[in-house]
């Protein structure tokens, strides 16, 4: 015999974005997202935050965030953004003819689990029982991740340097790591530019052998 359950999920999001623009300092992006999810449900069905376990760059994710560590019923984020469109690069002139441009991000995420929804201890002592599967609620604190980058890197690579600030006693936690965005692009382009250069330095060759 088989029971069936239907389970309604009630949940409220509210998401904000603004770019402002500071003249030569570049433009600055801020999000803010904020939500709530309603009633008693199992903790698959729960907020999951979003995870990136890849080594590609996402600006929505915590790239820094193992997959499921953290689960709320309501949360609030905010992520800051800005783009220095060269300011301190350019200012040197090797520098200035690569036409880089200088990212900085913070990440800031807190969230809670309602007493109803904490059907394990793992919530508040997660490492006590090794057992229990290893889930992580944010009510001791905000998760944080910050990180500074590279931009425009052959016109279309991007190369950040993320650091994780809490949470750094929870298993499989990396304090440090690297992301870049469009790969895709990137090789496409080095395969664009590598027969250009090959002819280049062929026609050299050929001249430094003529009498």
């Amino acid at each position: 015999m088989f029971w069936e359950e239907t389970i309604i999920i009630k949940r409220f999001v509210f998401n904000v974005n603004k770019r402002f623009y500071a003249s030569q300092f570049g433009f600055a992006d801020v999000v803010f997202e904020s939500g709530i999810q309603f009633g008693k449900v199992p903790y698959p069905l729960m907020i999951i935050h979003r995870a990136n376990q890849t080594y590609s760059y996402q600006l929505n994710s915590y790239n820094l965030m193992n997959s499921m560590e953290f689960m709320s019923d309501k949360y609030s984020s905010l992520l800051l953004q800005h783009s220095f469109n060269g300011f301190f690069l350019n200012k040197v002139p090797i520098l200035k003819k690569l036409d880089l441009r200088e990212i900085a991000s913070l990440k800031v995420l807190y969230g809670a689990v309602d007493a109803r929804n904490r059907y394990s201890k793992s919530f508040d002592e997660p490492l006590k029982n090794p057992h229990e599967p290893q889930l992580f609620s944010l009510n001791h604190g905000p998760y944080l991740e910050g990180s500074v980058g590279l931009s425009n890197i052959f016109k279309i690579l991007r190369v950040d340097v993320v650091h994780r600030f809490t949470y750094l006693d929870n298993p499989g936690v990396s304090r440090w790591g690297i992301r870049a965005k469009n790969w895709c692009g990137f090789f496409k382009r080095i395969k664009e530019i590598l027969p250009m250069y090959w002819d280049y330095f062929c026609e050299t060759m050929s001249l430094l052998k003529r009498p």
